[in-house]
Protein backbone atom coordinates (compact mmCIF):
# COMPACT_ATOMS: atom_id res chain seq x y z
CA UNK A 1 0.00 0.00 0.00
CA UNK A 2 2.84 2.82 1.00
CA UNK A 3 3.89 1.67 -2.51
CA UNK A 4 0.74 3.43 -4.03
CA UNK A 5 1.72 7.49 -3.56
CA UNK A 6 0.39 9.00 -6.27
CA UNK A 7 3.39 9.96 -7.98
CA UNK A 8 4.81 6.25 -9.47
CA UNK A 9 2.98 4.59 -12.09
CA UNK A 10 1.79 0.85 -11.63
CA UNK A 11 4.98 -0.11 -13.36
CA UNK A 12 7.08 1.96 -11.34
CA UNK A 13 5.12 0.18 -8.07
CA UNK A 14 6.42 -3.66 -9.92
CA UNK A 15 10.04 -2.17 -9.86
CA UNK A 16 9.90 -0.54 -6.51
CA UNK A 17 7.97 -3.50 -4.76
CA UNK A 18 9.62 -6.56 -6.49
CA UNK A 19 6.29 -7.66 -7.61
CA UNK A 20 5.14 -8.73 -10.82
CA UNK A 21 2.38 -6.68 -12.95
CA UNK A 22 -0.53 -8.98 -12.36
CA UNK A 23 -0.15 -8.82 -8.34
CA UNK A 24 0.16 -5.10 -8.72
CA UNK A 25 -2.88 -4.79 -11.23
CA UNK A 26 -4.80 -6.75 -9.09
CA UNK A 27 -4.05 -5.59 -6.01
CA UNK A 28 -4.68 -2.12 -7.48
CA UNK A 29 -8.22 -3.27 -8.79
CA UNK A 30 -9.08 -4.32 -4.88
CA UNK A 31 -8.46 -1.18 -3.27
CA UNK A 32 -10.12 0.87 -6.21
CA UNK A 33 -12.94 -0.83 -5.68
CA UNK A 34 -13.09 -0.99 -1.78
CA UNK A 35 -12.82 3.09 -2.71
CA UNK A 36 -8.54 2.94 -0.59
CA UNK A 37 -7.37 4.55 -3.59
CA UNK A 38 -8.12 6.63 -6.81
CA UNK A 39 -6.56 6.39 -9.97
CA UNK A 40 -5.85 8.89 -12.50
CA UNK A 41 -3.51 9.91 -15.13
CA UNK A 42 0.10 10.81 -15.35
CA UNK A 43 -0.25 14.71 -14.52
CA UNK A 44 2.13 16.55 -17.28
CA UNK A 45 2.69 19.38 -18.83
CA UNK A 46 2.12 18.77 -21.81
CA UNK A 47 -1.46 17.54 -21.07
CA UNK A 48 -4.74 19.76 -21.52
CA UNK A 49 -7.44 19.86 -18.74
CA UNK A 50 -10.86 21.44 -18.11
CA UNK A 51 -12.83 22.87 -14.69
CA UNK A 52 -15.56 20.56 -13.58
CA UNK A 53 -18.57 22.01 -11.86
CA UNK A 54 -17.25 20.40 -8.73
CA UNK A 55 -14.71 23.02 -8.49
CA UNK A 56 -17.64 25.20 -6.50
CA UNK A 57 -17.25 22.84 -4.10
CA UNK A 58 -12.90 23.78 -3.19
CA UNK A 59 -13.96 27.57 -3.62
CA UNK A 60 -16.40 27.09 -0.78
CA UNK A 61 -15.18 24.69 1.01
CA UNK A 62 -12.38 26.08 4.02
CA UNK A 63 -11.20 22.86 4.89
CA UNK A 64 -10.89 21.42 1.45
CA UNK A 65 -8.62 24.90 0.58
CA UNK A 66 -6.58 24.30 3.72
CA UNK A 67 -5.80 20.23 2.24
CA UNK A 68 -5.29 21.63 -1.27
CA UNK A 69 -2.46 24.38 -0.30
CA UNK A 70 -1.10 21.98 2.22
CA UNK A 71 -0.69 19.25 -0.78
CA UNK A 72 0.68 21.50 -2.79
CA UNK A 73 3.59 23.31 -1.47
CA UNK A 74 6.76 22.95 -3.35
CA UNK A 75 8.87 23.87 -0.43
CA UNK A 76 7.27 22.38 2.81
CA UNK A 77 10.15 24.92 4.80
CA UNK A 78 8.33 28.13 3.14
CA UNK A 79 5.17 29.93 3.61
CA UNK A 80 2.27 28.02 2.08
CA UNK A 81 1.13 29.03 -1.03
CA UNK A 82 -1.94 31.24 -1.58
CA UNK A 83 -5.23 29.68 -2.21
CA UNK A 84 -6.11 32.49 -4.36
CA UNK A 85 -3.20 31.91 -6.42
CA UNK A 86 -3.62 27.84 -6.42
CA UNK A 87 -7.15 28.35 -7.51
CA UNK A 88 -6.73 30.80 -9.66
CA UNK A 89 -4.47 28.39 -11.91
CA UNK A 90 -7.32 25.70 -11.87
CA UNK A 91 -9.61 28.66 -13.28
CA UNK A 92 -7.47 29.00 -15.64
CA UNK A 93 -7.62 25.77 -17.42
CA UNK A 94 -9.11 25.31 -20.84
CA UNK A 95 -9.61 23.22 -24.08
CA UNK A 96 -6.89 25.23 -26.25
CA UNK A 97 -4.50 25.51 -23.86
CA UNK A 98 -2.03 23.08 -22.35
CA UNK A 99 -1.03 22.62 -18.81
CA UNK A 100 2.56 24.43 -19.72
CA UNK A 101 0.69 27.97 -21.37
CA UNK A 102 -1.57 28.00 -18.00
CA UNK A 103 1.48 27.70 -15.78
CA UNK A 104 3.40 31.23 -18.26
CA UNK A 105 0.22 32.73 -18.14
CA UNK A 106 -0.27 33.05 -14.10
CA UNK A 107 4.10 33.78 -14.04
CA UNK A 108 4.27 31.41 -11.95
CA UNK A 109 7.61 31.55 -9.37
CA UNK A 110 9.36 29.92 -7.10
CA UNK A 111 7.75 32.81 -4.24
CA UNK A 112 4.60 31.03 -5.12
CA UNK A 113 5.42 27.56 -3.63
CA UNK A 114 3.23 25.81 -5.96
CA UNK A 115 3.95 22.52 -6.95
CA UNK A 116 1.51 22.60 -10.18
CA UNK A 117 1.95 18.85 -10.53
CA UNK A 118 0.67 18.29 -6.95
CA UNK A 119 -2.03 20.99 -7.52
CA UNK A 120 -3.55 19.00 -10.49
CA UNK A 121 -3.11 15.57 -8.96
CA UNK A 122 -5.35 17.03 -5.97
CA UNK A 123 -7.67 18.37 -8.28
CA UNK A 124 -7.82 15.07 -10.25
CA UNK A 125 -8.33 13.26 -7.08
CA UNK A 126 -11.27 15.63 -5.78
CA UNK A 127 -12.58 15.81 -9.28
CA UNK A 128 -11.80 19.02 -9.95
CA UNK A 129 -11.20 19.55 -13.45
CA UNK A 130 -10.98 16.95 -16.59
CA UNK A 131 -8.21 15.76 -18.67
CA UNK A 132 -8.97 16.26 -22.16
CA UNK A 133 -7.69 13.74 -24.95
CA UNK A 134 -6.23 14.18 -28.71
CA UNK A 135 -8.17 11.93 -30.44
CA UNK A 136 -7.02 11.30 -34.25
CA UNK A 137 -8.64 10.71 -37.38
CA UNK A 138 -6.78 9.47 -40.78
CA UNK A 139 -8.96 10.73 -43.67
CA UNK A 140 -7.94 7.54 -45.04
CA UNK A 141 -9.55 5.47 -42.36
CA UNK A 142 -12.03 2.79 -43.41
CA UNK A 143 -14.69 3.90 -41.44
CA UNK A 144 -14.36 7.46 -41.43
CA UNK A 145 -17.41 8.87 -42.70
CA UNK A 146 -16.44 12.03 -44.24
CA UNK A 147 -14.00 10.81 -46.61
CA UNK A 148 -14.86 10.49 -50.24
CA UNK A 149 -14.92 7.63 -52.68
CA UNK A 150 -13.37 9.16 -55.69
CA UNK A 151 -10.30 7.55 -57.53
CA UNK A 152 -8.13 10.52 -56.81
CA UNK A 153 -8.71 9.61 -53.06
CA UNK A 154 -7.86 5.91 -53.58
CA UNK A 155 -5.04 6.34 -55.44
CA UNK A 156 -3.29 8.54 -52.56
CA UNK A 157 -3.53 6.07 -50.32
CA UNK A 158 -0.99 4.15 -49.01
CA UNK A 159 0.00 1.10 -51.16
CA UNK A 160 0.89 -0.67 -47.35
CA UNK A 161 -0.69 1.14 -44.86
CA UNK A 162 2.01 1.49 -41.93
CA UNK A 163 0.13 -0.08 -38.74
CA UNK A 164 -0.33 2.97 -36.82
CA UNK A 165 -2.74 4.83 -39.32
CA UNK A 166 -5.13 1.83 -38.93
CA UNK A 167 -5.56 3.19 -35.22
CA UNK A 168 -6.50 6.52 -36.10
CA UNK A 169 -10.30 6.39 -36.66
CA UNK A 170 -11.13 9.24 -34.06
CA UNK A 171 -12.06 6.45 -31.41
CA UNK A 172 -8.11 6.02 -29.78
CA UNK A 173 -6.72 8.77 -28.36
CA UNK A 174 -2.85 9.28 -28.02
CA UNK A 175 -2.57 7.72 -24.97
CA UNK A 176 -3.49 4.55 -26.21
CA UNK A 177 -2.04 4.27 -29.57
CA UNK A 178 1.53 5.04 -27.67
CA UNK A 179 0.71 1.52 -25.66
CA UNK A 180 -0.49 -0.35 -28.41
CA UNK A 181 2.71 0.73 -30.97
CA UNK A 182 5.08 1.03 -28.05
CA UNK A 183 5.98 4.42 -28.75
CA UNK A 184 5.53 7.66 -26.43
CA UNK A 185 2.98 10.33 -26.17
CA UNK A 186 4.87 12.53 -27.98
CA UNK A 187 5.86 10.04 -30.85
CA UNK A 188 2.95 9.66 -31.50
CA UNK A 189 1.96 13.69 -31.30
CA UNK A 190 4.52 14.61 -33.62
CA UNK A 191 3.93 11.70 -35.87
CA UNK A 192 0.23 13.02 -36.46
CA UNK A 193 1.13 16.63 -36.69
CA UNK A 194 4.67 16.49 -38.39
CA UNK A 195 4.55 12.92 -39.87
CA UNK A 196 4.54 11.92 -43.47
CA UNK A 197 0.70 11.50 -43.68
CA UNK A 198 0.26 14.87 -41.43
CA UNK A 199 -1.92 16.70 -44.04
CA UNK A 200 -4.41 13.66 -43.98
CA UNK A 201 -4.84 13.67 -40.06
CA UNK A 202 -7.11 15.42 -38.36
CA UNK A 203 -6.91 15.80 -34.35
CA UNK A 204 -9.69 16.27 -32.32
CA UNK A 205 -9.61 17.46 -28.66
CA UNK A 206 -12.35 16.43 -26.21
CA UNK A 207 -13.10 14.02 -23.47
CA UNK A 208 -13.12 10.57 -23.55
CA UNK A 209 -16.48 9.14 -24.35
CA UNK A 210 -18.05 7.51 -21.73
CA UNK A 211 -18.12 9.62 -19.15
CA UNK A 212 -16.09 9.56 -15.45
CA UNK A 213 -13.80 6.32 -16.00
CA UNK A 214 -10.81 5.49 -13.72
CA UNK A 215 -8.44 7.47 -15.85
CA UNK A 216 -10.33 10.09 -16.25
CA UNK A 217 -12.71 11.11 -13.10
Amino acid sequence: LPHFDGKKSLHQVVIDSALDMNTVTESARSLLYWGVIRMIDMITYRNIYIPTMKLRELQNSRPLQTQCVSYCMANPELARPRFSKAYRVLCSLSHDKRLKQVCEENALSADDNIDVIKLLTFARVHRFVRRMHHFPIWTGHPSYQGRKEDTKHKESQPKSTPPMLMLLDGSNCYDYIAVTMGMTVDEVEEECTEGQFKEEILVIVRMSQGGSTVDNP
